[in-house]
């Protein structure tokens, strides 16, 4: 998987539970579909998958650059 199917960088990310699926919340930056700003606090989708820094969801590639 290289950078360039990364949607967008996660800073101060947590992992948290939906129901019986993780997601992560975190303040988003360079995101490539510009759904959000710079800065903004989301909560992604179901986690799919996770190869070190980067993170799959239903949706989105997050790069995560750190953990809170």
């Amino acid at each position: 998987m290289g950078n360039s199917n990364i949607t967008g960088r996660l800073l101060n990310a947590k992992r948290i539970s939906v129901g019986q699926h993780k997601c992560l919340t975190g303040d988003i930056y360079e995101d490539i579909h510009h759904r959000f700003h710079d800065g903004a606090r989301i909560t992604t989708s179901y986690i799919t998958s996770e190869d070190g820094p980067i993170v799959c969801t239903a949706n989105s590639i997050y790069e995560v650059e750190n953990w809170e």
